[in-house]
């Protein structure tokens, strides 16, 4: 085992903690820093010091802000916010991403420099759809999560229940799944989920692709093509989330396994507002 395995382990998910304060929660800030500041405090880096700190989401950290992390990985300390010195750090740093860094970089949304400090070991997790074999195991774990979680009942899997589990192309793969068992729970009224309580595709409004790009219509850069597609996703998404949820902000991140700061961050950027969806 490492000898940090008894070490502090912090797990930060960068886009929950808002751009203007990452900085300060990542290195920390002195008394006085800026208005509101009464005393010092010590950044996420400071309290992993000595063991691990894991930074989800890597890929969306602004580019400013990836340079004082390369600072950080280069010389292994760190200058907290409003301080005149920097303090010696000794972390281990694990990044995660489910977003393709090499394109980031020729966006230029993501350092290069950074990029090959970080690739020290990098392992690449295989898709749900690699692992089919697993769905049943991974499909229990989260029936008893979410059972225990939105705290229902007992339930179990009828033998046709995972049926369509299998023929899946699991394009969220784990998340997805996860989400798929959860509403399970949520719309089976017995002890026992049916392969009907398994909504698979049909949450959210279908589109055949055949009928959004039409032969005559323009065909605009692949880029734009793919963000329209994510935009109109994610504003179907939204909607229905807090439909279901009558507009509970806080009940609707429970439900896509947000954090309620991460799930107001996207209603912001898509000026979505919740009380329209209040009963």
């Amino acid at each position: 085992l490492s000898n940090r395995s008894t070490k502090p382990f912090i797990m930060v998910n960068c886009p929950a903690i808002p751009e203007n304060l990452l900085e300060s929660e990542l290195f920390g800030y002195s008394k006085g820093a800026f208005t509101g500041a009464d005393k010092n405090h010590a950044g996420l880096f400071s309290q992993a010091d000595g063991g691990t700190i894991c930074l989800d989401e890597i890929g969306d950290i602004p580019v400013n802000l990836q340079i004082k992390l390369l600072r950080v990985l280069q010389e292994q300390e760190i200058k907290p916010l409003g301080a005149d010195t920097s303090n010696k750090i000794d972390v281990r740093i694990i990044a995660s991403t489910n977003a393709d860094l090499e394109t980031k970089i020729t966006e230029g949304k993501f350092r290069e420099d950074l990029y090959y400090r970080l690739e020290v070991l990098t392992l690449h997790m295989p898709s749900l759809i690699e692992i089919a074999e697993d769905i049943p195991l991974l499909a229990n774990y989260f029936l008893k999560k979410a059972g225990a979680e939105l705290k229902s009942s007992k339930k179990s899997f009828s033998e046709a229940a995972l049926d369509p589990l299998f023929k899946h192309n699991w394009p969220g793969n784990i998340r997805e799944l996860q989400n798929v068992i959860r509403r399970a729970v949520l719309f089976s009224s017995g002890s026992v989920i049916d392969e009907q309580h398994m909504r698979l595709g049909s949450s959210l409004p279908a589109s055949d692709p055949a009928e959004d790009l039409e032969t005559d219509t323009e065909i605009v850069p692949y880029k734009e093509a793919k963000e329209s597609c994510l935009d109109s996703f994610t504003r179907q998404y939204v909607h229905l989330l807090l439909k279901q949820s009558n507009g509970n902000v806080s009940q609707a991140a429970r439900l896509s396994h947000l954090t309620r700061a991460a799930l107001q961050k996207i209603m912001r950027r898509y000026d979505i507002d919740g009380d329209q969806f209040r009963k």
